[in-house]
């Protein structure tokens, strides 16, 4: 929601995991139409309705629902010691 601009955006990103892909934003007066929309989408390039009422069905030629992973790492562990006078 942005509440500066009273509308509720959809934004959507496709390309492949990993890649910086695209994306669009689309500004909807209502939550109810942006949440319509992004179920159309869904539908669309799925071939699954949403909310999900069962397990994901795969379908040729169509995007696939990838988990999300929510697991975080350790601050410390992504800390690697350097020294500025190494080649």
């Amino acid at each position: 929601y942005n509440k500066w601009k009273g509308m509720h955006v959809l934004w959507t990103r496709w390309g492949r995991i990993g890649s910086v892909g695209q994306y669009q934003r689309t500004p909807f007066p209502t939550a109810e139409e942006a949440i319509a929309e992004f179920k159309k989408i869904f539908k669309a390039k799925t071939g699954n309705a949403f909310p999900l009422k069962g397990p994901f069905v795969k379908h040729p030629k169509r995007y696939r629902y990838i988990e999300p992973n929510y697991t975080s790492k350790d601050v410390k562990s992504l800390l690697v010691p350097f020294h500025f006078d190494s080649p």
